[in-house]
Formats: structure tokens, sequence, C-alpha cells
């Protein structure tokens, strides 16, 4: 089908879209809702059709093209194969069903939050009835946690995207259409978080491009704001190239094993490269 061909990004602003839709017409006590991304959970119970997928953004077509609309949520799990991840259309959501939401590791669950229309007042005062921030929303005034597609830590969002071949250019480009940055990795906790993204969202990938670029004055590699590295985890050996090998990227999961989550420097033309972008929350 030709909607298969879609980048993942074009896929990802639909689908909060069609949830407003499907949500809208329920009940007239609502004014509208908000999209959500719970990683390492699903919504049990409330299951009415599972296949295998490769990639999440299958499972939000398959969820898209649902008759009726029945389809509310879905959870996107580990599959038996190394590249298989197990779509789960739900006909329900974590809001309406909230008893039935269950943790599970490597597991992410999507569906809508549904905002009453007094709520949407006290949330543009930056206040809801309790004084607190509705799920789903964070800071003084309340504001959406993170874009649909995009993975929260730290107040930081993160998007993991293998739709074609970038050069390190491109991928900052393509970051940059999406409000974001090629990752800045600040610590050791922050670097693990991405490679745990990489191994399960890109799992054909042998690197990422992330946001580090070698400084011919400073002759030293510094991230793209020109801010000096507070961590490293450049692999052994790393780096090497220098002004030769002027950009920096993530070894991804087809790798040696020994390589995963380490740093190397490029050519920065290299392709066949996934991209890791980041966005303030």
């Amino acid at each position: 089908m030709a909607v298969l061909s879609l980048k993942k990004f074009a896929i990802i602003t639909i689908l909060p879209i069609f949830l407003e839709i499907a949500f809208s017409t329920s009940n007239k006590d609502f004014c509208g809702n908000i999209f959500e991304t719970q990683v390492d959970g699903v919504l049990a119970g409330h299951t009415f059709s599972t296949t295998v997928v490769f990639h999440d953004f299958e499972c939000q077509l398959q969820c898209l093209g649902s008759d009726n609309n029945f389809c509310k949520s879905f959870n996107v799990r580990p599959g038996n194969k190394t590249k298989d991840r197990i779509c789960e259309l739900n006909n329900s959501t974590r809001q309406l069903k909230p008893s039935y939401f269950k943790r599970k590791k490597g597991s992410i669950y999507y569906g809508s939050i549904q905002i009453s229309c007094i709520d949407i007042s006290l949330q543009r005062s930056g206040k809801t009835k309790s004084g607190q921030c509705h799920s789903g929303y964070k800071g003084k005034q309340c504001e959406k946690v993170c874009p649909t597609g995009w993975i929260l830590f730290n107040n930081n969002c993160y998007l993991i995207d293998d739709s074609d071949s970038k050069t390190w250019l491109q991928a900052q480009t393509f970051c940059r259409r999406l409000k974001g940055e090629l990752v800045k990795i600040n610590s050791a906790e922050e670097n693990d978080f991405v490679w745990d993204l990489v191994k399960r969202q890109a799992t054909s990938l042998r690197y990422v491009w992330i946001g580090l670029k070698w400084n011919s004055t400073a002759n030293g590699f510094y991230w793209y704001d020109h801010s000096v590295p507070v961590y490293k985890n450049w692999n052994t050996g790393e780096p090497n190239g220098n002004a030769n090998e002027p950009c920096g990227h993530m070894y991804g999961p087809s790798s040696e094993p020994s390589d995963h989550g380490r740093w190397k420097d490029s050519p920065c033309n290299l392709q066949s490269i996934g991209t890791a972008c980041q966005r303030l929350l």
C-alpha cells in the first residue's frame, strides 16, 4: 500500500487528529484531549486485534484504519524475533480504564486523555481543581509533556528516526524541522536512555547520528551548540579521525555487541545512518 511509504513524522502528526475526532463526539462535557505515551506500560484486557509489525508507526496506521473509530489506544511490545513488534489495538484508554493499565518492561502504550471544559479553563491559568497538573502536563503552566512519538526523559523529549539515510547535516536539519536538535548527551543515564530507544526503535541500524561535531579551532569535539562534552562515551581508540572524521555517531543494534551505545567519529557524509533527535519539554 502506498500509505506505508509515509515518513514517520508525517504519521505522527496524523494520530492526535484522529484521536481528537474519535473522542470529540463521544462526550459533550469534554472540550478536547491530549495524546500521551507511556513507556514500559500496556492497557490490558481491552485488546481486540493483535498483529506483528516492524515499526510502531505501522500500529498507528492500523489504529487509524479501524472500523468506526473503534480503536481508542494501542500497545506496542517486543516480539519473539529481534526485529518484530507486537501491535495490540485497544477499544478503551488508560484514562477510562485505569485499573487495567499495567507496567510491562519494553512495551509502549499510546492513547488519549480527555480534558473537561472547566479543566481547560483552569489549565490556561496554570492550575487544575486540585492545583496540580493533569497527567500528561508539566510545568508552571501545565504544558504538554512531549509531542506524539517523542519520549520523555529528564525534561527533554527524544525521537529516533530510521525512515531513510541522512548525512549528519541532513539529520540536523530533520531534527530542527521538528523543533529539536541532534541529541546532546550529558550523562551515563542519558546515554543509556538514548541507547535503549535506539535498540527498540531502530533495530536494523549500525549507527545513529548524535550532535557531536569536530571544532578545528579548539582542536576537539564539541556539541552542536559549541559546548564542551561533560560526559563522553567514545569507543576504544576513538575519536581517531579528527578533522577527517568530524561528525559523531552512536553505535546501533546491528553493530558488535561490545560497541552498543558507544560513540565513534565518522565522515559527515556517511549515510545508511539513523537520527537521534532531542527537544526541550
